[in-house]
């Protein structure tokens, strides 16, 4: 609410630092960490489920938040998103987060109940998954602020790197929806997919490298990169409680985004500085290397 009251600078920068700290106590790492301590090993179906409809956020938020600055104003927007969070969103928590059950199941897990103990794995397991989580998060977050950018700089018109980036949210939907299927037909290791999801954003780079000019190369880079992303997304909530199980998910989860967020924050910088004084084909030089990191830190991870 600040945001939409508020006149100054300062406050303003208030504000959203205070709704940074919200989205990270309220998104995917948050809302995955509830479901695996109250389900166990059992969320896995549920944190693929709730990627699925959060695949749907921007597709719906982004029209419908221009529809209110345009007939309402911005803070209107942004009192109504406000609103929203209190009215819908918490009374949805409430109602179906249930701290009782996630006590019992605390208590059951502390008495040895019927869960079966997940085998200790290898330090270096948790560092590997760190670079896994560091390098992804650095690749989602520079192509969510410079695609337009990187697609114009290789020729393609505004028009087209938009209509280009409108690709991105389908093809997340549709990968995770492919993934599900997989998983739950041929019982696919998340570890499996995650592989196959790091493969595709250099993919998209090496199309976008040798035909760049060409009108469909932005939608290919856009396509391949968002069924990566959105498979990745995925992996990041999966992949721990496969690998680490249920016992200690939250703090597990909680080292791999305290990487991945702060190379989520260095990203949208350092690709900007590549891409405006080095050029496209070393900013797709720097993405795609990190994709590759990604890939080899998870071939050194065993089921």
């Amino acid at each position: 609410m600040n945001v939409a009251t508020d006149n100054g600078v300062a406050g303003l920068f208030i504000a959203w630092c205070a709704m940074g700290l919200g989205m990270r106590l309220g998104l995917y790492d948050a809302a995955f960490a509830a479901v695996v301590h109250q389900h166990g090993r059992s969320a896995s179906r549920l944190i693929v489920g709730i990627s699925l409809v959060g695949g749907f956020a921007s597709t719906v938020a982004w029209p419908l938040s221009g529809w209110m600055v345009e007939h309402w104003g911005w803070r209107a927007c942004c009192q109504a998103w406000a609103a929203a969070h209190l009215c819908i969103g918490l009374s949805i928590h409430a109602r179906f987060v249930s701290s009782r059950r996630a006590a019992q199941g605390a208590v059951a897990q502390s008495e040895g109940g019927t869960a079966p103990q997940h085998p200790a794995r290898p330090a270096t397991d948790m560092v590997w998954s760190l670079v896994f989580s560091g390098t992804t998060a650095f690749v989602t977050s520079a192509m969510a602020v410079h695609l337009p950018a990187l697609l114009t700089s290789t020729g393609t018109s505004l028009s087209q790197a938009m209509l280009a980036g409108s690709l991105l949210g389908p093809a997340q939907v549709a990968a995770r929806l492919a993934e599900f299927g997989l998983s739950q037909r041929f019982k696919v290791h998340p570890l499996a997919t995650a592989r196959a999801a790091t493969v595709l954003h250099p993919l998209a780079c090496v199309v976008l490298g040798l035909v760049g000019s060409l009108p469909f190369a932005g939608a290919c880079l856009s396509v391949l990169h968002g069924a990566g992303n959105g498979m990745v997304s995925v992996a990041r909530g999966v992949l721990p409680l496969a690998l680490f199980g249920p016992g200690a998910y939250g703090a597990t989860t909680g080292r791999l985004a305290l990487v991945g967020r702060s190379m989520q924050a260095l990203a949208p910088f350092t690709f900007a500085i590549v891409l405006e004084h080095r050029g496209v084909a070393q900013a797709l030089w720097l993405s795609g290397a990190m994709s590759v990191a990604a890939l080899v830190s998870l071939l050194q991870l065993r089921r």
